[in-house]
């Protein structure tokens, strides 16, 4: 995988590892919410549990289910009371409280929708304030791991806009390959701007890029597919064209290690949730992390 990335006067982007979530402390963005609850003693140490989950919230905003796929990986733990926060909608920030394991109901469709939140299996937190967006996928934190990093705040109401002619003939130049499209998805008050970039077909071999800028700053994580492949992903229902508004940019979080993007993008049957890390002097690292099926009858 090839990539660029020069270090310059953006001081505070110092890129070289880097793990999840974020608050940007004492810059007003930490929720209001009761001291955390603690790992049952029943659990493992909290140092050998994970410390990020996926959920999604239900039909009012009131509550989100960590998805049951999730608790799966972790050994079907229905003990998961120690995340205190939960973040999405390209950087927002909740309390969330632990309320209690929910039994599969009877109506049980399993779809990961606030249609069924009521039925499906799975750990159960209330939001602590204003409610979060109905339906709508979070990223939960515990409170050590909030605390490591910074949420990157965005300069305005995000719009997808158009990528710049500079941006893709930069991309063109270090592929080899003719940028086609390009789009900027979201741009962060420290002039950091994340955008995807679509080029050219060869043949059944497709190519997009995530592209991470800074002011003297250039990174990117390919994306692979191939036409008509149901295992690379992107280019599936969408005729070989990158469908840009099945992107959705969750959070992108940094601390003095480096920087990471958590984003949702939508397939024909539901959403999975990717994390890519950027590192200096080495491939960025691109991850499936989750997933939820979405499709409806």
């Amino acid at each position: 995988m090839r990539h660029l990335f020069r270090i310059g006067a953006v001081g505070s982007l110092i890129i070289t590892a880097i793990l999840l979530a974020g608050c940007g402390i004492g810059d007003g963005n930490m929720p209001n919410i009761s001291q955390p609850s603690e790992a049952p003693e029943t659990v493992d140490t909290p140092e050998l549990l994970p410390q990020t989950g996926y959920g999604y919230a239900n039909a009012d905003g009131s509550k989100i289910i960590v998805l049951l796929a999730e608790m799966d990986d972790m050994g079907n733990n229905k003990l998961l009371n120690y995340f205190n926060y939960a973040i999405g909608e390209n950087g927002k920030s909740y309390g969330i409280e632990y309320r209690a394991y929910q039994e599969r109901g009877e109506k049980n469709n399993n779809r990961d929708t606030m249609q069924n939140f009521d039925y499906q299996a799975g750990c159960v937190y209330s939001i602590v304030g204003p409610p979060a967006v109905p339906n709508d996928t979070y990223i939960l934190f515990s409170t050590d791991e909030y605390k490591k990093n910074t949420i990157l705040q965005t300069v305005e109401k995000q719009e997808i806009r158009i990528a710049s002619n500079e941006l893709l003939d930069k991309c063109k130049e270090l592929a080899d390959r003719k940028a086609i499209n390009g789009w900027v998805l979201s741009f962060y008050k420290n002039d950091i701007q994340i955008s995807m970039i679509e080029f050219e077909k060869k043949g059944d071999d497709l190519l997009a890029w995530m592209a991470l800028e800074g002011e003297d700053t250039f990174s990117y994580c390919e994306f692979p597919a191939k036409m008509y492949d149901t295992y690379t992903g992107w280019a599936m229902g969408d005729h070989g064209k990158l469908n840009v508004n099945g992107l959705r940019v969750l959070c992108t979080l940094q601390n003095d290690q480096g920087i990471a993007v958590y984003f949702s993008w939508y397939g024909e049957e539901g959403e999975a949730i990717k994390k890519v890390e950027f590192f200096a002097g080495e491939a960025p690292n691109e991850e499936t992390v989750s997933g939820r099926y979405l499709l409806m009858w």
